[in-house]
């Protein structure tokens, strides 16, 4: 029995450390976004059992991106990052200032209407008009038919009233999956901690991406 559950222990984490280097090889940060939130997620739900030097070294990872984050997309004190970082494919910031672009044309949609938004679907037709002169620089800004930020897109398509009750939405099935916990069993609150982290996963990735099931999953 030992040895069946080392078995599937050992086929997790190869599932796992090819699910690493998939996401490195495409360069998909929504899917690296993603995994931090679920691994946040489960380390916040198994707080009470995870040794001090395991929350530690979360930390100082979390602090390493963050400080990563800052230098490859800001650069502060210089025109561009540094020499080491411009040509990995992950840590490409054009993209980022393009979403960036994005995000602030379907802000200025929501500003423009902010109870019942545009419409769905009508970012791609009316996103040009909110974009600012500065954006001509980066061609990929004048083409999108989506914010690639579902919480930007829900605002700019459907108002307060839309966002609101999406973002009701998954406060209350984190919240009820919490409560649930409690009093389930073992077998139970595996499941349930999973669907956690995978919820927590989606959110993540959907301030980077676009609301697609495939992409969530």
């Amino acid at each position: 029995e030992r040895t069946r559950s080392n078995g599937k222990r050992a086929l997790i984490a190869l599932a796992g450390a090819v699910q690493l280097w998939a996401l490195w090889l495409t360069s998909a940060r929504n899917g690296m976004v993603a995994l931090v939130f679920a691994v946040a997620a489960l380390l916040f739900i198994h707080r009470r059992r995870i040794p001090v030097l395991l929350k530690l070294a979360a930390a100082a990872a979390a602090l390493a991106v963050a400080g990563l984050a800052v230098i490859v997309i800001w650069h502060p004190g210089a025109e561009q990052p540094p020499e080491m970082f411009r040509d990995v494919g992950v840590l490409r910031s054009e993209t980022i200032q393009t979403r960036g672009y994005w995000w602030l044309a379907g802000m200025k949609m929501f500003a423009d209407r902010p109870v019942i938004g545009w419409g769905p679907d009508t970012f791609v037709t009316e996103y040009p008009k909110h974009l600012p002169r500065s954006a001509s620089v980066l061609g990929d800004a004048e083409i999108a038919d989506k914010p690639h930020n579902v919480f930007v897109e829900h605002a700019a398509h459907t108002g307060i009233l839309g966002l609101g009750i999406y973002v009701a939405l998954l406060f209350f099935a984190e919240r009820r999956a919490f409560q649930r916990s409690r009093v389930a069993g073992r077998n139970e609150n595996a499941l349930l901690w999973t669907l956690l982290a995978m919820l927590s996963a989606y959110v993540g990735q959907a301030f980077f991406s676009i609301d697609v099931t495939a992409i969530g999953l």
